[in-house]
């Protein structure tokens, strides 16, 4: 009964792919990426194409059926973006400081003050912010549709070594721990009467009586996870039981070859821009 509840069951073919093919569609997202962003000379210096490219993402997320969780997790990384784009487009002038820039727009607010839009600038800051979103992006949906336990059991199953695979999962999984973690102190000091809210200077003082009862746990944690470890016969000299198993959709070939088609037209394509 214990072995048939840890099992995981998904009801969404793309979902429930093997989590090597989906490391083969982020792969060749990555690539089909990269060539794309160096098709921007026949667009006066803008690449469409790579813009364009992250639709595919969006249509990869609603089709997973995980749209919700998708759009939420993407708030940091389009964030991440806006400042990388405006930051460019507002102070990139030229590549070369011999040449002047090409104004787009310009806000004559006073004479020491004008906010300015260039066409590098903005062309840069449209390059460089898509590069970032798309690069997130597919990693979002990969964590989004695979646990963590999926990917480290699909890596062992290739061969890796079963120590490897526990640092990548546990690395993973601290991430959430350690935020559960810092909320349950920071709502301990706040029983106690220790101000965790308020302007910088008030978060600043809050910071240590935080920080060091976090990482003193997270020591005493570890010790009983090696013990934990020892007793279960981690380091034993034998062949491991595995209580998860993984079943494959169907739906995997399809995935990369969509995502291949995709590689090979940019390939193509850019091959074009370079003889032509």
């Amino acid at each position: 009964m214990y072995i048939e509840q840890i099992q995981i069951r998904k009801d969404n073919k793309i979902a429930a792919m093997d989590p090597i093919a989906k490391l083969w569609v982020v792969l060749l997202y990555f690539v089909t990426n990269a060539v794309l962003a160096g098709i921007s000379e026949p667009f006066g210096g803008y690449s469409p194409l790579l813009y364009a490219w992250f639709l595919a993402v969006i249509i990869l997320a609603a089709v997973t059926g995980i749209m919700k969780k998708f759009l939420k997790a993407m708030g940091v990384v389009a964030t991440i973006f806006i400042i990388v784009f405006l930051v460019q487009a507002f102070i990139v002038e030229t590549p070369d400081p011999e040449i002047p820039g090409v104004i787009l727009w310009r806000w004559n607010i006073s004479s020491a003050f004008h906010p300015t839009i260039w066409e590098y600038g903005l062309q840069n800051g449209l390059k460089l912010g898509f590069n970032i979103l798309n690069g997130a992006s597919i990693f979002v949906w990969l964590f989004q549709c695979t646990q963590n336990k999926e990917l480290s059991r699909a890596l062992e199953d290739r061969g890796m070594n079963y120590k490897v695979v526990y640092v990548f999962l546990s690395s993973m999984e601290m991430i959430g721990v350690l935020n559960k973690k810092s909320q349950t102190i920071m709502n301990a000091q706040r029983a106690r009467g220790v101000e965790t809210e308020g302007n910088m200077l008030v978060r600043a003082k809050a910071f240590f009586p935080t920080m060091v009862p976090l990482v003193l746990s997270s020591i005493t944690d570890m010790e009983e996870r090696v013990l934990t470890m020892e007793s279960k016969g981690f380091n034993a000299p034998c062949a491991k039981t595995h209580l998860l198993v993984l079943h494959k959709s169907g739906a995997e070939k399809m995935m990369i070859a969509i995502f291949a088609v995709f590689f090979v037209i940019s390939v193509i394509g850019r091959v074009l821009v370079w003889v032509l």
